[in-house]
């Protein structure tokens, strides 16, 4: 069976580490992170998951291929020659450059695309975690500040379960 979407994709998602042991020096974590079913990366994947899937499998599923996550940080600038002050007067040989900051992780992936007990409670945990993080760490919401942070169940749950049968999640380690 041929693959009905491109090899190589690219979605801008948010993701967040998990860490069972925060003062643990060597535990890395995992990613954890979720898209829209109708997003073409997500099609693919879980195409992927499905090929690779024994049948009767629930949960998540692990991609056959490493997945390519990248970050990046706000520190990016433009370093004009003229920062070179040793460099540029004895050869003048100097351009300008670009300064910025980014991280390459790869890892096999898990994917959760089915209704099972596994994928709900995995996708559940995900929907939570994110918007708790960005309202906190983010926006800096604090309920100490009397600033509420949103959270999901501040949405009706018919609304919260009709949004979950359209997302996919996954989970890097």
């Amino acid at each position: 069976m041929s693959p009905s979407y491109p090899f190589l994709q690219t979605s801008h998602i948010p993701w967040i580490v998990d860490v069972a042991d925060e003062s643990s020096e060597s535990e890395l974590g995992v990613l954890l992170g979720h898209m829209a079913r109708q997003n073409p990366q997500a099609k693919s994947m879980i195409e992927s998951a499905k090929c690779a899937m024994p049948d009767g499998t629930q949960g998540g599923v692990q991609l056959d291929n490493e997945v390519l996550v990248l970050f990046t940080a706000q520190a990016h600038h433009y370093v004009t020659p003229k920062f070179y002050t040793e460099t540029k007067p004895a050869t003048g040989k100097v351009v300008p450059t670009w300064n910025y900051s980014a991280v390459q992780a790869y890892s096999k992936a898990s994917i959760f695309f089915d209704n099972s007990v596994t994928s709900t409670e995995y996708l559940s945990r995900q929907i939570h975690d994110l918007p708790q993080h960005a309202e906190t760490s983010i926006m800096g919401y604090d309920v100490v500040k009397k600033q509420v942070p949103w959270k999901v169940y501040d949405a009706p749950d018919r609304y919260i379960a009709l949004l979950q049968k359209n997302i996919s999640s996954a989970h890097l380690s």
